[in-house]
C-alpha cells in the first residue's frame, strides 16, 4: 500500500483509528458509523480534514514515481544477472582457484579497514533493510459540526426583534411629522423676522405638501437633538416606550446627538430622495432586527431603551402616525400653519 493509499479517521476525543484503505473508510460512511463531518487524515496530503473535503479533493492512488520506487523494475534485473554471470564465469580450474583467493584477500584487507563494532549493535540474520515505521497522524482537532441550536436561537432572537424595530420605525414617523413640521414652522418664523430672503421659499414649502414633509425633514434635526440631549427621547420616542442613551448608560451629549440625527437623515433617509429613502429605511429596519443596532447608532456611540409596551400604547402610536401624515399630505397641516405664522408675526410686530 502506498503512502497515498493511507487513511485514518478521528474518534469525538481525537484518537487516531487506522491505517486502512479509501474504499474502507468509505464503507464506514455507508454504514453511518462516521458522517460527512467526521475528521480523516490521509498519507497524500498529511493533514486532518473533514471526510467530505477529503474525498472531493483526492485524486487517486500512488503516481507512477511511487510505484518505480516501490517495486522497482522487474526488467533491470535480469539483464543485470546475467550480465555479471557473463563477466564473472571463469575459463578454467586455474582461473577459479586464483579468483577464489584473489576474494580471499580483498575480504582480509576490507576486514582490517572497517573498524569493529560491539557485538550487541550487529544485525544477524537481516539481509534487507527494515521497513521505515508506519506513519501515525497526530491527533485531530475538534470536530466543527454545523450548531442547529445555535441558528434556531439566532433566528428565533431576530423574530422577537421585529417589534423593536417597527416601534422605532413608527417613532422616526411620528417625529417627522410632529416635530420636524414644528421645526419647519419655526424656521420659516425665523427666517422672516431675519433672513427674508429665504422667508419666501419657506412659505412656498408650506403650501406644498411634498415640499413641507422634505422642509420637516431637515428641520427636525435640530429639535431632535435638543430633546435627545435633555430628555433623551422625542415625542415619537416617547409614545412608544423608547429611551436613547449612552452605551455607558449616561445621557447623550448634544453634539453627538447633532451628529446622530444627521447620520440619520443621510444613511437612514438619504435626505429623503423618494426612491431612496424607502431602501434606506428597509435596510435600517433588516439592521436591527439581525444585529440589534444601526449604523448612527454605532457612529454615535448610543443605544436604544426599549421599555414594555401596551396594546393600547401600539393603538395610539398608529392613530397618531396615521393621523398626522394624513393631515400633512392633504395640505391641512401646511394651511393651519400659516395661519399661526401669520398671527405669530402679528404680535411679534405689535412689539
Amino acid at each position: 500500500m502506498s503512502l497515498s493509499e493511507i487513511w485514518y479517521y478521528a474518534l469525538p476525543d481525537g484518537q487516531a483509528i487506522g491505517p486502512m484503505s479509501k474504499s474502507a473508510l468509505e464503507k464506514l460512511a455507508r454504514e453511518g458509523r462516521i458522517d460527512r463531518y467526521t475528521p480523516v487524515w490521509d498519507g497524500g496530503q498529511f493533514e486532518w480534514r473533514p471526510l467530505h473535503k477529503a474525498t472531493a479533493q483526492y485524486s487517486g492512488g500512488a503516481s507512477r514515481a511511487e510505484k518505480a520506487v516501490a517495486g522497482g523494475s522487474p526488467d533491470a534485473a535480469p539483464a543485470t544477472r546475467s550480465a555479471a554471470s557473463k563477466s564473472n564465469s571463469p575459463t578454467s580450474d586455474k582461473a577459479k582457484r586464483r579468483a577464489a583467493v584473489d576474494q580471499q584477500r580483498r575480504d582480509r584487507q576490507a576486514q582490517q579497514k572497517r573498524p569493529s563494532k560491539p557485538a550487541a549493535f550487529t544485525p544477524v540474520g537481516i539481509s534487507e533493510p527494515l521497513p521505515p515505521p508506519p506513519v501515525v497522524p497526530r491527533p485531530a482537532p475538534p470536530v466543527q459540526r454545523p450548531d442547529k441550536a445555535s441558528a434556531a436561537a439566532k433566528n428565533n432572537a431576530a423574530a422577537e426583534r421585529v417589534p423593536l424595530a417597527l416601534r422605532r420605525w413608527l417613532a422616526r414617523g411620528i417625529d417627522i411629522a410632529v416635530l420636524g413640521v414644528i421645526g419647519a414652522a419655526l424656521l420659516t418664523l425665523l427666517a422672516e423676522r431675519f433672513v427674508r430672503d429665504l422667508a419666501d421659499g419657506a412659505w412656498q414649502a408650506l403650501e406644498q405638501p411634498w415640499l413641507l414633509a422634505f422642509f420637516a425633514l431637515f428641520a427636525l434635526i435640530p429639535l431632535e437633538a435638543l430633546a435627545l440631549a435633555i430628555f433623551g427621547r422625542t415625542p415619537g420616542k416617547a409614545l412608544l416606550g423608547l429611551r436613547l442613551q449612552r452605551i455607558d448608560g449616561r445621557g447623550l451629549g448634544l453634539f453627538a446627538a447633532l451628529f446622530r440625527s444627521w447620520q440619520v437623515t443621510v444613511k437612514g433617509l438619504l435626505f429623503g430622495i423618494p426612491p431612496l429613502t424607502l431602501l434606506a429605511q428597509g435596510w435600517g429596519f433588516v439592521r436591527v432586527v439581525n444585529d440589534n443596532e444601526t449604523a448612527w447608532d454605532k457612529a454615535a456611540g448610543s443605544q436604544m431603551q426599549y421599555a414594555p409596551l401596551t396594546t393600547n400604547g401600539w393603538l395610539t402610536a398608529l392613530a397618531v402616525m396615521l393621523v398626522s401624515w394624513m393631515s400633512l399630505l392633504s395640505g391641512e397641516t401646511g394651511g393651519r400653519l400659516q395661519d399661526l405664522l401669520y398671527q405669530a408675526l402679528e404680535s411679534l410686530n405689535g412689539f
